[in-house]
């Protein structure tokens, strides 16, 4: 079973980066970092470790699914 989370990157409108430049993330990317990073430690903290990975994929998704995030399971 794989989880992919679809993300779409903003484009760059004409601003030059320099290497190691930090660039502020908009904030609807930040809120579903945030919502992601959350669901994925109340999983880990629920079931604590020694699990197969599927068992944890599979409450992630739904964990994803309650955080209101599109979630695409195979």
């Amino acid at each position: 079973m794989h989880t992919t989370l679809f993300f779409l990157p903003r484009r760059n409108e004409g601003r030059k980066v320099r290497e190691g430049q930090m660039l502020s993330l908009p904030q609807d990317i930040e809120l579903i970092g945030k919502r992601a990073l959350d669901a994925a430690y109340t999983v880990h903290s629920y079931l604590g470790p020694g699990l197969l990975e599927s068992v944890y994929q599979v409450c992630y998704v739904k964990e994803l699914q309650k955080r209101k995030l599109f979630v695409e399971s195979q």
